[in-house]
């Protein structure tokens, strides 16, 4: 259906253009044709964004039966028709959201209630994470004392404190536990959204030491899982007791994908100098280590001659790097970015062994369509975002310069060294370029001199660590993996030392505040014309992109915070005013502070601004021509609403009546309950107000409580 739309598009000669007007269009409409499939793609993953934004849930077979209608239509047209581009845009985009609320539908399991209880929990641990100074259980439910097994959540997560157990363990737990949170903040990161697709169905924390659990008859598949649990994390204890004290953690992330070992100080040196990514077992990783194997067996093959005269080398090799990569997946827990790095390297391996380019915008294409079939909501995440970006701004760069740089291989030492300097500077400019934009907005900041740590860390990164890592795999069934551990903790120290380094740069991270959807959309819509178009695409695609960074830098910034317990915190020049004190709403007051782009903000109670007079009523402020009340006693409602602009009622309801006669905004606990936190801004005497949990969203199915 995609190989369809060149036939579809009229002719430039066609078009009443001026001649230089119409050898662009000309150019534009070959590129574009070349590259169907690739936008066949981008249109169908367009589709997927909508479904997340919708403020309802569609019906899977709705959309996939319009999609099918709209194929249909735009096959019965003449082929000439030039509604039928659009036709075939419709049916991808209809196709996309159909995938993702037919995966929604099929992945819905149990959710605990909104309310905190306590629960005994029995099962196995699944996957252990670090928060803190504790440690987080995702526990598989094989046992709840309530409520009934139809309503037991698929897993569990809990804080606990014991470091007795292990993953693959079968453990018996009382917690305190209730449904995922709501997001803290507008627009912020959706934890409820996130636990939805991983079947996560309570959050919570151990009140009890926990015990050791007789093993529950479960699944195969589950079986399976718990057994591979098992064996990574004993591999990680084997690892952990066998490497240099200092980078242990480091390898034991970097060989089983367990994070939990690296101290707080080693994972923020990384952040500030922009080589955190090395942490994430992604396509970097799989490259080096499925890549490195290729390699090695197929110039091994070709050692024997009459074998490599007689037959492509490439091809058994490329059977032995699915095989590795395979390996890797499995040792480092399978988890969604994995997956993605996996499916990426298959593409390419399968390319080999097809006779097809295997590094090429197709093969992009193919594995984010692979991915997103199988996890729609990766689309959201960071992590998809980030490395297909990096691969596919690399693979048109480097396409590009293949057309234009010298055929001339260097020979001398000194010119190879250049070479492969300026193509590890390229690769590394142009992969931090293409990711930093994701990484700001997600995190709201970005490592400074992110290019200047990855020059000086990535070649020993490359050649040193993980050819090392090859080693200490092949090792370890031999029992001879203390040797190459402690070259591999040799080589993580030289990066630790360039983190540290770095790191410690005046202006070493850069901060900045919260972007809206639409940031987003523009800038990525612009990335991909700059990627996948000809010359004109890619003058468009610049603009747009420029675009959404000026969207970015002119959007409005909230000057006031209400949160659900409810506490109060205004933002005033650069202090944030908290009411009634500190203690209440600590980590949604911090996400507001990231939002402001202001992480170190001070902190000022704000019974001590000279706005503002207090009394044993509550407190009331005049900022920007508006009057803010903040009661503790609801007889000093009348008042408030008939002389405010905005009243919000401390920690308990206003009341029917008062909340149907109040003139003022009022915000008291049934209020906040159906909104979440929200946030404010006054300008010119206007009140906007945005909910962290908007109807939209609690019309979607990760936003149900038990």
């Amino acid at each position: 259906m995609v190989a369809d739309i060149d036939r579809t598009i009229p002719s430039p000669n066609q078009l009443f253009f001026p001649d230089f007007v119409r050898r662009v269009l000309a150019d534009e409409i070959a590129t574009f044709t070349a590259r169907r499939f690739e936008w066949g793609v981008v249109v169908w993953m367009a589709g997927i964004a909508t479904y997340f934004m919708l403020p309802f849930e569609p019906d899977w077979r709705i959309a996939g039966s319009t999609g099918v209608i709209l194929a249909l239509m735009a096959r019965l047209l003449h082929h000439k028709d030039v509604i039928k581009p659009g036709l075939i845009a419709a049916c991808l985009m209809s196709l996309g959201i159909a995938c993702s609320a037919w995966h929604t539908s099929d992945t819905k399991a149990p959710v605990l209630p909104d309310y905190e209880r306590s629960y005994t929990v029995t099962g196995w641990i699944k996957h252990v994470e670090k928060s803190g100074n504790r440690l987080r259980w995702v526990i598989s439910v094989t046992e709840m004392d309530d409520p009934a097994p139809k309503e037991w959540p698929n897993y569990v997560r809990i804080r606990v404190s014991s470091e007795t157990f292990s993953a693959g363990d079968f453990v018996k737990v009382r917690a305190r536990l209730s449904a995922p949170p709501d997001p803290v903040v507008p627009g912020g990161y959706d934890s409820a959204r996130a636990a939805f697709f991983k079947q996560i169905g309570g959050y919570g924390y151990a009140i009890a030491d926990p015990q050791a659990a007789r093993a529950y008859r479960i699944s195969r598949v589950d079986a399976v899982r718990q057994r591979i649990s098992e064996f990574r994390y004993d591999l990680a204890d084997r690892i952990l007791h066998g490497s240099p004290e200092p980078t242990a953690g480091l390898q034991v992330a970097l060989l089983t994908g367990i994070r939990i070992y690296i101290p707080e100080q080693q994972n923020e040196a990384l952040r500030l100098s922009g080589l955190a990514h090395i942490l994430a077992i992604s396509g970097l990783h799989m490259g080096l280590v499925s890549g490195s194997l290729y390699f090695v067996f197929t110039f091994l093959l070709a050692l024997f001659i009459p074998l490599s005269r007689r037959f492509d080398v490439r091809k058994p090799a490329a059977c032995i790097g699915i095989l590795a990569a395979t390996a890797y997946l499995i040792l480092s827990g399978a988890s969604v970015a994995t997956q993605r790095a996996y499916i990426m390297a298959l593409v390419v391996f399968m390319a080999v062994i097809l006779d097809q380019r295997a590094f090429s915008l197709r093969s992009v294409a193919i594995a984010a369509l692979v991915t997103l079939m199988l996890h729609p909501e990766a689309l959201v995440s960071v992590g998809f975002q980030m490395s297909f970006a990096a691969v596919t701004a690399l693979i048109a760069v480097y396409q590009i310069w293949d057309r234009h740089r010298s055929l001339v291989r260097p020979r001398s030492v000194l010119s190879r060294f250049g070479h492969g300097f300026s193509s590890l500077s390229v690769t590394s400019l142009v992969a931090g370029s293409a990711t930093g934009f994701f990484a700001a907005y997600h995190f709201k900041r970005m490592a400074t001199f992110g290019l200047a740590g990855n020059l000086l860390a990535m070649p020993i990164f490359t050649f040193w660590v993980m050819p090392v890592a090859l080693l200490v795999y092949a090792a370890l069934p031999f029992g001879l993996e203390s040797v190459p551990l402690r070259v591999m903790g040799l080589g993580l120290e030289v990066i630790l030392w360039v983190a540290n380094f770095v790191s410690s740069w005046p202006g070493a991270v850069k901060y900045f505040h919260q972007a809206g959807a639409t940031v987003m959309a523009v800038f990525v819509g612009g990335f991909l014309i700059l990627c996948l178009g000809h010359v004109t695409g890619r003058a468009v695609g610049v603009v747009l992109m420029g675009t959404g960074l000026f969207l970015w830098m002119t959007t409005g910034q909230p000057d006031m915070r209400i949160s659900t317990h409810p506490a109060i915190a205004i933002h005033e020049q650069d202090t944030l005013l908290l009411h009634p004190d500190r203690r209440r709403d600590g980590f949604g007051r911090d996400v507001f502070a990231e939002s402001l782009g202001r992480p170190n903000i001070r902190f000022s109670p704000l019974a001590e601004s000279p706005t503002t007079r207090c009394d044993s009523t509550g407190c009331v402020m005049n900022r920007n021509g508006i009057t803010l009340a903040f009661l503790n006693r609801p007889e000093a409602l009348p008042d408030a609403c008939a002389n405010s602009d905005i009243v919000v009622m401390m920690g308990r309801p206003a009341g029917t009546s008062i909340r149907r006669q109040c003139q003022a905004r009022l915000f008291d606990t049934v209020k906040l309950s159906e909104s979440g936190a929200l946030h404010l801004r006054f300008r010119d005497d206007e009140i906007k107000t945005v909910p962290a949990n908007p109807p939209g969203r609690r019309a979607r199915p990760w936003a149900e409580k038990g």
